[in-house]
């Protein structure tokens, strides 16, 4: 059975359970299988894998499962990548501004760093553009 048929088949379950933790156990499992579409997204927005973005996106996925309505007919990847988009944007407008330009200075000094041949950590990031982690 792929992804999409999983995934549907666990909404169905989801519709129909009462108990509160088997329905948790039943989200689980469709982030769980599901995962997979974060990248995109992330990769959307930024060139290396961001372990914040990555919480932003699973955030997002989270939500995605307690929000969809199988009955609207959009598949759950499609609904699921428009809510983590949404989750992304909202957090860069939020921790970053609305022009961005934080998540610029901070992108190309990692780019600065790299071309250093060094691996940049969030301290070294910080440091260099005088802000605090």
């Amino acid at each position: 059975m792929d992804r999409k048929e999983r995934t549907t088949q666990l909404f169905m379950e989801l519709e129909k359970e009462q108990d509160p933790e088997k329905k948790r156990a039943i989200q689980n499992e469709i982030i769980k299988i599901n995962q997979k579409l974060i990248y995109p997204v992330i990769h959307a927005y930024s060139r290396d894998l961001s372990q914040d973005l990555y919480a932003v996106c699973l955030e997002g996925l989270f939500k995605a499962t307690k929000a969809y309505r199988p009955e609207k007919g959009i598949e759950f990847s499609t609904f699921a990548t428009a809510v983590m988009k949404n989750e992304v944007r909202m957090h860069i407008k939020f921790f970053v501004g609305r022009g961005g330009r934080l998540w610029t200075k901070i992108q190309q000094t990692k780019e600065e760093i790299i071309a250093e041949g060094v691996e940049p950590t969030r301290e070294m990031v910080c440091k260099r553009l005088g802000i605090s982690e």
